[in-house]
């Protein structure tokens, strides 16, 4: 589907993956060059939702991954997202913030090695030594400071995983 976006256009945004259109409107353009759409899904057992669990988780954090990606690719230095899919969409906040924390991590992932890959003539010591992660930054919106917390220790989980594997 897609929605009229005060008679700009309309944005056909599939459920899992993003789209990015011009920011609009005054106070928005301000600060921003850009907005990314995602569509999280309706999670099971809720509003007739027809998804398995995994289903939904899959779908949920590729609304992280496709937003941060295309923020990303197209210049962001910094992409922002509220706890996606814990709202209406009835997620639990815990697999909310799984799939926020996995996704973003894969997007910047790809980011860092869309940027160590790039065809460029290259030393062996220097292909040796990673280059450094790309100046980029995640930020998630959480009002409440358990659910803060809560981010902050998933977070911490995914990158001492990443250390260790």
């Amino acid at each position: 589907g897609g929605n009229a976006i005060r008679g700009v256009g309309s944005v056909k945004c599939p459920v899992g993956s993003a789209v990015i259109t011009d920011a609009f409107g005054h106070a928005v353009t301000r600060y921003y060059s850009f907005i990314v759409h995602t569509v999280p899904p309706l999670w099971p057992g809720f509003g007739g939702s027809k998804l398995s669990e995994d289903e939904a988780i899959f779908l949920l954090r590729s609304c992280y991954y496709e937003s941060f990606k295309a923020g990303f690719s197209n210049g962001a230095a910094i992409v922002t997202t509220p706890l996606l899919g814990s709202g209406a969409r009835r997620a639990p906040e815990g697999a909310a913030i799984d799939c926020a924390v996995k996704g973003i991590l894969d997007a910047m992932g790809e980011s860092y090695r869309t940027i160590n890959n790039k065809n460029v003539t290259r030393s062996v010591d220097e292909l040796k030594t990673p280059q450094p992660w790309p100046p980029i930054a995640a930020e998630i919106v959480v009002l409440e400071p358990r659910t803060a917390m809560s981010v902050v220790r998933a977070i911490d989980f995914e990158l001492e995983s990443l250390a260790v594997g």
